[in-house]
């Protein structure tokens, strides 16, 4: 259980930076985006690290209010998948 002093000063990603957006073939937008989270939630001032993020979605939809989906590739001892073009499965 979350202790209240983390309720109380919640803790957020800071975006770093974002590339620009390109459109692959199959109507499919990608924009990638570099964020900063804390190493330690409960510890906002110490430590940070760096994700990256890639942004996927239908380049007909891009301005549409759409919700996210998280998808994490990979893990521990085994590769990624990368995307297939054209778009299929999770990211049609």
């Amino acid at each position: 259980m979350r202790s209240s002093s983390l309720l109380a000063r919640p803790t957020v990603a800071r975006l770093l930076t974002t590339m620009s957006a390109t459109t692959l073939p199959g109507d499919v937008k990608v924009t990638e985006h570099f964020l900063s989270v804390p190493l330690d939630h409960s510890k906002p001032d110490g430590g940070s690290l760096s994700l990256f993020v890639r942004e996927l979605v239908a380049a007909s939809k891009a301005a549409d209010d759409l919700p996210c989906l998280l998808y994490l590739q990979g893990g521990p001892g085994f590769p990624s998948k990368r995307p297939a073009f054209p778009a299929s499965g999770w990211d049609k």
